[in-house]
């Protein structure tokens, strides 16, 4: 496991914070770590050995007086690190990590003036044009929303608040859901007094988003500062398949599924009507199941290579003046084709979007994939609290949590039927009719086409 993380920790000398970094970089498995607000001004790499040991390197920013200063921290038998832009707010790196490739991580302490601010976005503007896997976290001294503050002053929509949206916008950067406490600072004041901020968070570009299955933000718990550490796991994921086929709409898009359907249909079952059916259902959709694998490593190949002979024969018209009958034809053949192909992996990220205002002619493949991922990672429960009250992310404990909850919730209970008003006697004869009659053919058709499409797949993995 590989994560990267975040703190404010107002002085990396102390000894309380040295204890607490040398435990979470031990627990959490940490990669880098940027620590702000240090206060020193140099250190080093034999005293970091004593602290969390000799894998580890170090890259320090020297304190202006007694105030700021960055100390960056990576683990170098594990990843390479070189400086990229370094200011005094900002320090830009390349972590490249084997079989993982290269991403850029800015360690940021802002500034809390909204004209110094300004060079800050400025910096990290750069890296944001690279078109790299980019990690922007720290301490930015700055909240976006009333629900990041609690208590102090009112809440007002800045001038610095305004430049940090639109900054966030123009460069592709997205606020990562959080697990733990929502406020990363304190004042450490008692009463009316105390004021509760999130100051301390993560940003990542569509890039990262899509290389990390379930990007979720942990903000531990406020121990040896006043700011709690952030932390971003990273190349991996609990996220496991729970093996059940379902149907993938794309398949009608293809003959060959018709064929596959129509022969499992003319063989031969036993049983009763209603285990006919289920095994038809079951065979058709396993058979559909191992023929589609192909098809679905297709689509994006099959799309990049129709672009590149598109423009080849686009290329030659412009070139030559002209496409004989025979070259004109396979031109428009191929941008038939390539409409096909789009056409099959817009249906592909749809149906995993579950996106219901979605329109046929779209084509916005990013947008579907990344509202797929959002939706992986929403849906995935990672800690429960158990019956002591206290987190856990043992996934015995999870499901030993959940069997419980409903094992208790559907217990027999004594009821007192007597309060109860008899049925019939709330029924008039035409509802009581209505209630004994069989359900037709005409009634369980009209419902199934009444769903919609591609609503959530039963047990026998077909979404009606």
């Amino acid at each position: 496991m590989y994560s990267i993380a975040f703190w404010n920790c107002r002085g990396a000398k102390k000894k309380e914070a040295s204890h607490y970094l040398k435990e979470f970089v031990k627990d959490l498995g940490i990669l880098f770590v940027g620590l702000v607000e240090t206060k020193i001004g140099n250190f080093n790499k034999v005293g970091l050995g004593r602290i969390i040991g000799k894998d580890w390197d170090l890259y320090i920013v020297p304190s202006d007086g007694l105030s700021g200063a960055m100390l960056l921290l990576w683990r170098s038998d594990l990843a390479s690190f070189s400086v990229f832009k370094e200011s005094d707010q900002c320090v830009i790196e390349k972590l490249k990590v084997p079989n993982k490739g290269m991403w850029m991580v800015a360690t940021v302490y802002g500034s809390k003036e909204v004209v110094k601010r300004r060079s800050l976005w400025g910096c990290i503007r750069e890296a944001a044009n690279l078109k790299l896997p980019l990690v922007v976290g720290g301490d930015f001294n700055c909240i976006i929303s009333q629900d990041e503050k609690r208590r102090g002053r009112k809440f007002l929509f800045s001038q610095g608040l305004i430049e940090m949206v639109d900054f966030m916008n123009e460069n592709d950067l997205h606020d990562v859901k959080v697990v733990g406490p929502m406020f990363t600072w304190c004042n450490n004041k008692s009463g009316s007094g105390r004021i509760l901020e999130r100051l301390d968070r993560f940003f990542l570009n569509t890039l990262d988003i899509n290389l990390i299955q379930d990007a979720q933000v942990r903000d531990l718990a406020r121990i040896a500062s006043d700011h709690c550490h952030i932390v971003l796991k990273i190349f991996d994921s609990n996220f496991k398949s729970n093996g059940l086929i379902k149907f993938e709409d794309v398949w009608l898009s293809y003959r060959g599924s018709t064929y596959i359907i129509d022969k499992v249909w003319k063989r031969k079952f036993e049983g009763n009507e209603m285990e006919i059916l289920n095994k038809k259902c079951k065979k058709a959709l396993k058979d559909l199941h191992f023929w589609g694998k192909a098809k679905a490593n297709e689509f994006t190949s099959e799309k990049d290579k129709l672009k590149e002979e598109i423009f080849h024969l686009q290329e030659e018209e412009a070139n030559v003046g002209w496409l004989c009958g025979v070259k004109l034809l396979k031109l428009r053949t191929k941008v038939r084709d390539l409409n096909v192909a789009l056409s099959r992996l817009n249906t592909w990220w749809k149906q995993r979007a579950k996106v219901r205002w979605y329109e046929e002619g779209d084509a916005n493949t990013k947008f579907f994939h990344s509202f797929a991922r959002a939706r992986r990672s929403g849906n995935q429960i990672t800690q429960v609290k158990n019956r002591s009250g206290k987190l856990t992310k043992d996934p015995n404990e999870i499901q030993e949590v959940f069997y419980r909850y409903f094992l208790d919730k559907w217990k027999q209970r004594n009821c007192l039927e007597d309060i109860c008003p008899a049925p019939y006697n709330s029924l008039d004869d035409d509802d009581r009719r209505r209630l004994s009659a069989e359900v037709s053919y005409p009634e369980i058709a009209e419902t199934i086409k009444s769903m919609g499409n591609n609503r959530a797949a039963g047990v026998d993995g077909i979404s009606y």
